[in-house]
């Protein structure tokens, strides 16, 4: 069976749909593409980690029903972005699909065997359901802002996920190295835990995207001239077995500030970077020190002293070079306002703000 449709909505839905940083050698699926067609409508089947999502492209197939194939997703979503005619025909053949292009034909051959491998389908939205807009650039932010610093080994598995509420906090963090970041960039329905694949989603969808909340999971939806995607995302949740992410905790860490000094993010942000041009690992410290209107970074390489205004005195704390330059690194404005975080007359930390952005960082011991 051969099946023709418009080249560029079949780019544009593979380019969407096949988000590159979520094919991982751990979620096999991931790898693979699922086609199929029928003589009006061709469809591709994506997974990857607790996402579940179909492409439906329109156009002509010479027979009713074609054999499922699968084939590498990010293979197939190269090769169809380097094609320059307006049409591309998909040939159904024994291994494979045989894409046509102009005068060229390319051969991609199955990676998985169906019976083994046959991909989910998304649930759909009921007619009339309540729908909210998904606005990429929130989740662009907490993409960019606040990934650095999500738990990367799975001693507390809960932090390796984003928890995000129905008040539009999105907390990020990791309990190992005792960092906690939160944003207001949360347009969820009810508090849940999401994955860095759902993340990454998010941040790439286009404008015009709507979620609607179907029994446990949101299904997003994108329709376009070209082609419509609908995927189902597959949240978690805290129970008995997954924990408890401690999200009011950690907020409450940024709620009752008072005391503080103002300072260039940029000026810090220099200084950081000198540090650890001079460190000699990823986990060297650096002592920053309050008092008197200056800010002092010091190790056994840098002493330097930064001009800052307000009423915080006597602080000291010992932060990680490095994670201390990729948190100031996040902040965007002119300047951020620094707090201590006290606990029985000892500083045990410090928090960083600005209009968007929290962090708290504790001091090591």
């Amino acid at each position: 069976m051969k099946f023709i449709t418009n080249t560029k909505p079949l780019a544009d839905a593979l380019a969407l749909g096949v988000v590159n940083a979520n094919v991982s050698k751990f979620h096999n699926k991931s790898n693979v593409v699922q086609i199929s067609a029928t003589d009006k409508n061709l469809t591709i089947n994506i997974e990857a980690d607790r996402i579940i999502t179909e492409l439906t492209l329109h156009g002509s197939g010479d027979g009713m029903t074609s054999p499922v194939v699968m084939v590498d997703s990010i293979l197939f979503k190269q090769l169809i972005g380097t094609l320059t005619s307006s049409t591309t025909t998909i040939e159904f053949v024994e291994g494979g699909i045989i894409v046509h292009s102009g005068s060229s034909k390319f051969t991609v051959p199955n990676k998985a065997d169906v019976e083994d491998y046959r991909l989910e389908t998304p649930v759909h939205p009921q007619e009339g359901a309540v729908t909210v807009a998904v606005t990429p650039e929130n989740w662009k932010y907490v993409q960019s802002h606040q990934m650095y610093s999500i738990a990367m080994n799975f001693t507390s598995p809960i932090y390796t996920m984003v928890w995000v509420g129905d008040d539009g906090r999105v907390l990020v963090g990791d309990e190992a190295r005792s960092i906690y970041t939160q944003s207001g960039k949360s347009t969820f329905a009810s508090p849940c835990l999401l994955k860095d694949s759902i993340i990454n989603l998010l941040a790439s969808l286009p404008e015009g995207a709507k979620m609607a909340k179907v029994d446990g999971s949101y299904v997003v939806s994108v329709s376009t001239d070209g082609f419509d995607m609908v995927t189902q995302i597959i949240p978690m949740y805290e129970s008995d077995e997954v924990g408890s992410y401690n999200a009011d905790i950690i907020s409450g860490l940024f709620t009752d500030l008072t005391d503080h000094v103002t300072a260039s993010p940029e000026t810090i942000k220099r200084v950081l970077n000198q540090a650890n041009l001079l460190s000699s690992s990823s986990s060297d410290e650096i002592m920053l020190t309050i008092n008197g209107g200056k800010l002092l970074l010091k190790d056994n390489n840098v002493e330097s002293y930064i001009d800052v205004n307000g009423d915080l005195e006597g602080v000291e704390c010992k932060l990680t070079t490095d994670l201390l330059y990729q948190t100031i690194s996040k902040f965007d404005g002119e300047t951020i306002k620094i707090y201590a975080r006290v606990v029985e007359g000892q500083v045990v930390g410090v928090i960083f703000t600005d209009d968007t952005l929290f962090v708290a960082m504790a001091g090591n011991d």
